[in-house]
């Protein structure tokens, strides 16, 4: 029988040990290779059974996963984001400035991408606060 935590726990050690495994080689290895070996590697058992796994309940693709983790990461340390206040007038936008830079390379950079998603939120999601966000992925996870 499937058990989705089961295999989670299963991929989660092996990914793992891959990870220290190409940070190790690394050092000996160009980019491209790098690139190939983690297709081979790391990429190629995140999609394995995926078919099987991919209509469970509460399962969130990998694209999802980039954007709750973003967004938790804002929420966690919103000090590191907030908008710095230049006029003494309410203009009622909760949005997050996005940091200053010369180069469009920048804009790759999670911490643009944190802001953009940040900044795609209603106004009543940016007003929770962490604990509550905390409390709901515990209850959601039991």
């Amino acid at each position: 029988m499937l058990n989705w935590r089961k295999h989670i726990t299963y991929l989660s050690g092996n990914l793992s040990s891959i990870c220290y495994s190409l940070s190790i080689i690394g050092q000996y290895l160009s980019a491209a290779d790098m690139i190939d070996i983690y297709y081979a590697i790391f990429e190629s058992r995140v999609r394995y059974g995926i078919i099987f796994w991919g209509r469970s309940a509460g399962l969130l693709t990998l694209a999802a996963i980039y954007i709750q983790e973003c967004l938790l990461f804002v929420f966690k340390h919103k000090d590191l984001f907030e908008k710095k206040i230049v006029t003494t007038y309410n203009t009622r936008t909760t949005s997050l400035k996005y940091p200053q830079h010369r180069l469009s390379k920048t804009e790759e950079d999670p911490e643009y991408a944190c802001v953009t998603f940040y900044n795609k939120l209603t106004p009543q999601i940016r007003s929770i606060r962490l604990t509550q966000i905390q409390e709901d992925d515990i209850q959601e996870a039991t």
